[in-house]
């Protein structure tokens, strides 16, 4: 068997969750942290949660990586575009796990193995830089738009093709109904990737959706690559919503869960497993200056 294998189904699929960095003001003991509303998001979709850590060797990637049926890459406030040839001693944690993490999901494809990756807000500026151009963009350029400063719910509106991919070539016309007339999608952002931007990558990305900020400029909401089983979102679909957008979520978070559940990795035994899973690994909770209303903290050594 092998990942691509349609008639592989994972009942309960392990979805690898990156954790993000964690600024020092906040606390000098803690490295990363993950936001709770990710493994909820999960979970309630019928998945398992493993951390991604960042800050680790190439290796860790590879063997976590083989282990997981799926990456979501959580959104977060970090550069995108700090990589220094001369200092990668600066380069941000969870950039750098990233790129390598779509480098190890793209060596995967070669083998016939697919390894969905979803990137929301940051995850998915991530994988539009890594898996285009973009990354060759000059030290200290950033490569997406700013846009009009952004903290409410919005519909989408879809591009003419948007049912010619697999995201959406059986959505439901109710559903199709409801994302476009329902305020579903959190944004909150200052930063977008522009359509104008995203025609340099067109054959590499097919943009599903895209909004408009205050000032008109319009900009991709939902991606996905036409190679492999990568989907991004602008918003945050795990951000809590109205009753009626309940199926809206219900959709995009069974969708991704069912492309993992056609992946057949898994780990060696159910020790090694239980070793890995969100629930053992020991947190800490910081009172002040709190990000996110629930928030799990990971010291620097974990």
């Amino acid at each position: 068997m092998n990942g691509k294998n349609k008639n592989i189904f994972m009942e309960k699929p392990l979805i690898g969750l990156m954790c993000m960095d964690r600024k020092d003001r906040m606390s000098p003991d803690v490295c990363s942290y993950i936001d709770d509303k990710y493994v909820k998001y999960l979970e309630n979709a019928g998945a398992g949660v493993v951390p991604i850590w960042i800050n680790r060797n190439p290796e860790y990637y590879e063997y976590i990586l083989s282990k997981v049926n799926g990456v979501l890459l959580p959104g977060g406030a970090v550069y995108v575009n700090e990589h220094d040839p001369g200092r990668l001693d600066l380069t941000n944690y969870c950039v750098n796990a990233t790129r390598n993490i779509i480098r190890v999901a793209e060596k995967l494809h070669k083998k016939d193995i697919e390894l969905p990756i979803w990137g929301t807000y940051l995850g998915f500026q991530l994988l539009v830089v890594y898996t285009t151009k973009m990354a060759e963009a000059t030290f200290g350029t950033d490569i997406r738009d700013k846009c009009e400063s952004m903290d409410c719910n919005l519909p989408v509106e879809f591009l003419p093709d948007f049912r010619k991919s697999r995201f959406f070539a059986d959505l439901p016309d109710e559903v199709k109904i409801s994302m476009e007339q329902e305020p579903f999608g959190h944004h909150r952002h200052k930063y977008c990737v522009s359509l104008k931007t995203a025609e340099s990558f067109v054959d590499v990305w097919h943009i599903l959706a895209k909004n408009k900020d205050a000032k008109g400029l319009e900009f991709a909401s939902i991606i996905e690559h036409r190679k492999y089983p990568f989907f991004g979102t602008q918003f945050h679909p795990e951000s809590q919503c109205s009753q009626e957008c309940s199926k809206i979520i219900e959709y995009l978070s069974k969708f991704f869960v069912d492309q993992c559940r056609r992946n057949s990795n898994r780990f060696q035994s159910d020790e090694e497993q239980k070793r890995h899973l969100i629930q053992n690994f020991p947190v800490t909770v910081n009172g002040s200056l709190r990000l996110f209303d629930e928030s799990a903290d990971y010291p620097r050594k974990v």
